[in-house]
């Protein structure tokens, strides 16, 4: 198996047998998150080989989706960066209970960016449209969740969210962008809204009648 430049998460790494495996998969030349409840420990065998560690209950969800997004955010590292003079994400963390994605770069900015708002400025056709007025408004996505993250080459994510949206390509300058405007694009969207005459909790209505004035709908 070629182990060499890949990421890999390794339960119960803090000792035993998980140790044994996350030390053998760093020396062929692997990256390598530990997940484990020894938070000490766990953390020391990280700094020894070079990994990560995440503190996990492989029986919780939320912890489940932490260390997915730290071997994630170790892949998108390795893989190179963003454009040049842009700021490096420095980490990055799902938080499933409160729905936020928390990104912090190298120029010390931090977010706590709601999925719902990643949801509603997907850039993606089916929100964004093909042109411009061809918008699709987006509502009853308060409580959708984040499933996953798929990175794209060395600039961008691709998430899936739980109901079934998955062709936003989220740049590292978008995500910032969703971040630092934040409170002004939650303004935006609740203007679009009441032009709209619709609920932001309303479902989303049937392709082909979609309460944006577009011409396409969206799930």
């Amino acid at each position: 198996m070629d182990i060499a430049g890949k990421v890999y998460i390794v339960t119960g790494g803090a000792s035993g047998l998980g140790e044994g495996t996350a030390r053998m998969l760093a020396r062929e030349g692997g990256t390598v998150v530990v997940a484990d409840l020894q938070a000490e420990a766990g953390e020391a065998v990280a700094r020894d080989i070079g990994g990560a560690f995440v503190k996990c209950d492989v029986t919780s969800e939320a912890d489940g989706q932490a260390v997915v997004a730290k071997a994630v955010f170790h892949r998108w590292i390795s893989m190179a960066g963003l454009k040049a003079g842009s700021p490096t994400p420095q980490a990055l963390t799902v938080h499933g209970k409160s729905r936020v994605l928390e990104v912090v770069f190298s120029d010390g900015a931090a977010f706590r960016i709601p999925f719902e708002l990643m949801r509603v400025y997907s850039p993606s056709a089916e929100v964004k449209g093909h042109g411009p007025g061809q918008e699709v408004l987006q509502t009853g996505k308060r409580d959708v969740a984040l499933e996953g993250l798929e990175p794209i080459g060395n600039y961008a994510v691709k998430p899936t969210f739980s109901d079934g949206h998955d062709t936003g390509i989220f740049t590292w300058e978008y995500l910032y962008e969703l971040g630092q405007q934040e409170a002004a694009l939650w303004a935006q969207y609740e203007s679009r809204l009441a032009d709209a005459g619709v609920d932001r909790d309303a479902p989303m209505a049937p392709k082909g009648h979609d309460h944006g004035g577009g011409a396409c709908g969206s799930h």
